[in-house]
C-alpha cells in the first residue's frame, strides 16, 4: 500500500529516525512504528495494515465520541476581574484588570449551588471540579476560602494565583482541604521572572512565589505555570532544576495567547521555544530519574498521555475541537 502525505485523511506517514518510520491515522490516532523500507514509496507492514483495518472503525466512533459528546467536568469561576500584576502577556485588557467586577459572597455561593444543581441533575457520581482562575482570585480571598470551606464535601477545588497575597496560614489551609494550586512563575531568577511578573507596585512575584512554593513543601497537588517568552526561554531547564530542588512535583510551559496586541513585544521565537522546551522536558526526565523526586512537564505529558490513551488525556486544550464550552467553561464575575 502506498502512502501519499500529502493526503491527511487516513494513514500518513512520518519518518522518526534513520532506522524506523511511522504509520499515523490522525483522526483517530492509530499509529504503528515500524522499521524502514528500501524503495522510492513507503510501504506499510501487512501486519500494521491488518491491525489498523480491524480497530478503525472502533477508533473512529471512540474519538468522535470523545470530541463532540464528553461531559462538562469542570468549571472555572472568575471571583474577580481584578488583578495587582501587569504582565505583558496577559489576556484580559488592562482597564478591566483595574476597574473590573468583583463578585460578592451571595453572588458566589449562588453560582455555587447552581453548578452543583447542573451537576446533580446528570446523575454524575463524581465530585465537579470548581477552578478558581481570573486574574488574581485571591483579591477576593475571603469568599473564596469561604466557599471552599463550605463547599468542600461537594466540589474538588483548585486555585491559580500569582501567590503575592499567599500567607503561611493560607498555604495551610489549602493543604489541608486538599485544594489543587497552581503558582505563576516565569524564570528561576528574579531578574528575569520580575520582567514579566511584575506587580501593580513596580516590584515582582518572584520572592512571594518562592517562599509559598517552599510553605507547600512537596504538596503534591502544586503545580507552577510558567509562560514562555523571548526573555524566559532559554533558562526553561534552569527553571525545572529550580523547582526540582524546591519538591514541585509539576510545571506547565504555557505558549502566549497573543490575544493582545501589545503581547507580541514579549512573543519568542517559536522553533527556540520548541528547542528549549524540549531540553526541559529531557531535564525533566532526567532529574526524575536520577533522584527519589518527581517533576514532570505536564503539558508534554498531556501530549504523551493523547497518543497513548487518548481518552485519558487531562487537559483538553491541544485537540480540535477543545474542550471550551464543552467538557469546561468559565463564569465571570459579572456572571
Amino acid at each position: 500500500m502506498k502512502i501519499d502525505n500529502n493526503h491527511r485523511e487516513g494513514l500518513v506517514y512520518q519518518r522518526v529516525s534513520d532506522t524506523h518510520s511511522a504509520v499515523i491515522d490522525p483522526g483517530n490516532v492509530f499509529w504503528a512504528i515500524h522499521k524502514n523500507n528500501a524503495g522510492k514509496y513507503s510501504v506499510i507492514p501487512r501486519e500494521a495494515l491488518s491491525l489498523y483495518n480491524r480497530v478503525k472503525n472502533k477508533l473512529d466512533a471512540e474519538m468522535e465520541d470523545f470530541r463532540f459528546s464528553a461531559q462538562l467536568t469542570a468549571v472555572y469561576i472568575d471571583p474577580t476581574d481584578r488583578c495587582n500584576s501587569h504582565c505583558p502577556y496577559c489576556y484580559v485588557p488592562a482597564d478591566i484588570r483595574k476597574n473590573g467586577t468583583q463578585m460578592t459572597k451571595e453572588q458566589l455561593f449562588k453560582s455555587l449551588d447552581k453548578i452543583l444543581e447542573y451537576f446533580s441533575a446528570t446523575g454524575s457520581k463524581k465530585k465537579p471540579v470548581i477552578i478558581f482562575h481570573a486574574s488574581e482570585p485571591l483579591l477576593a480571598k475571603d469568599i473564596v476560602f469561604a466557599a471552599i470551606k463550605e463547599y468542600s464535601h461537594k466540589f474538588k477545588f483548585g486555585l491559580q494565583t500569582n501567590a503575592t497575597l499567599l500567607t503561611e496560614h493560607d498555604v495551610a489551609f489549602l493543604k489541608a482541604e486538599r485544594v489543587g494550586v497552581g503558582i505563576s512563575l516565569d524564570a528561576a531568577t528574579a531578574v528575569i521572572n520580575n520582567r514579566t511578573r511584575p506587580t501593580t507596585k513596580g516590584k515582582g512575584n518572584f520572592e512571594q512565589a518562592v517562599k509559598a512554593i517552599e510553605w507547600f513543601d512537596g504538596y503534591p497537588g502544586l503545580n507552577v505555570i510558567s509562560t514562555m517568552t523571548k526573555f524566559n526561554i532559554a533558562g526553561l531547564s534552569a527553571l525545572v532544576k529550580f523547582l526540582h530542588r524546591k519538591k514541585v512535583p509539576c510545571v506547565l510551559f504555557n505558549p502566549m495567547r497573543l490575544t493582545q496586541k501589545y503581547s507580541l513585544s514579549v512573543k519568542p521565537d517559536e522553533s527556540q521555544m520548541t528547542t528549549n522546551f524540549l531540553k526541559a522536558v529531557d531535564t525533566a526526565i532526567r532529574l526524575t530519574r536520577e533522584s527519589d523526586h518527581e517533576i514532570i512537564v505536564a503539558n508534554f505529558t498531556n501530549i504523551i498521555l493523547s497518543i497513548i490513551a487518548p481518552e485519558a488525556r487531562r487537559m483538553m486544550c491541544d485537540i480540535s475541537p477543545c474542550g471550551g464550552g464543552r467538557c469546561f467553561l468559565t463564569v465571570t464575575a459579572s456572571g
